[in-house]
Parts: C-alpha cells; structure tokens; sequence
C-alpha cells in the first residue's frame, strides 16, 4: 500500500511529462508562477480504508489537480481551461496512465473555475482524481 506522499508525488511526476515549462506544485502553494500546476488532497476526504482492510490491502486516495492557466485574456484562458477538462485531452491522459507499483489513477470529474493568488485573479481547470494504490 502507497502512502500519501508516494501518491501525491507521483501526481507531480505524472504532470511534469504533461507539459514541459509547468511549474508543478506537488502541495498546495502560497504563491505560484502560472502556468502552474497544483496537487490538492480532497478535503475531508482523502482516503478511504476500507479497500486497504480487505485482502488486497489497496487503499482510494482523492486529489483534486488545478491547472492554473497564466493567460491574462478572460475568454482565451477559460478555453484553454476547457480544452483541459474535455474528454481524452493529454493531461487526462497523463494523470489516468501515470505510473504506480501497484494500482491506478482515474480522473473522475472536471470543472473551470477562477481563484484569488496574491499575483491577481487566475482561471484554472480542476480535475478530480482517484488513486486506488
């Protein structure tokens, strides 16, 4: 069984062959340099026991990762957030193949949304991801 920080490093390696030049923040940042990318537990609910108490000893841990893009034009940047989170687009891909002992990565959800850093107001993709490791 993986522990948190094998998990959330391996979903900082796994955006890092994403996209050459993103700056992959594998915990939650004070500050950033968009384009960025962040690793965020789930709050409330980062892992689930009760697969790892059964025989395959696997446990479900739940990220969520927010693309942060660094466009300044508004539309320009929520399109390119929603090439992001459509079906099949390469980071996507990335996230459900990235490498694991023993386990797997699926990006459940998506959505475009815009948050506050003390650089100005920045529009991001946010993905859903479940390990089950």
């Amino acid at each position: 069984m993986a522990n948190y920080n094998d998990v959330r490093a391996a979903l900082g390696t796994a955006l890092e062959t994403y996209q050459s030049g993103l700056n992959v923040y594998d915990y939650v940042p004070k500050s950033l340099t968009p384009p960025a990318a962040i690793v965020q537990p789930a709050p409330h609910r980062t892992i689930d026991y009760v697969q790892a108490q059964g025989a395959g000893g696997l446990a479900k841990w739940r990220f969520n990762v927010l693309i942060v893009i660094g466009q300044v034009d508004e539309l320009a940047a929520q399109q390119q957030a929603g090439d992001l989170i459509s079906p099949g687009s390469s980071v996507i891909q990335a996230l459900n193949r990235m490498p694991l002992t023993n386990g797997y990565a699926l990006v459940e959800s998506g959505g475009i949304a815009q948050m506050m850093f003390d650089q100005g107001l920045y529009t991001y993709a946010e993905l859903s991801v479940v390990i089950t490791s």
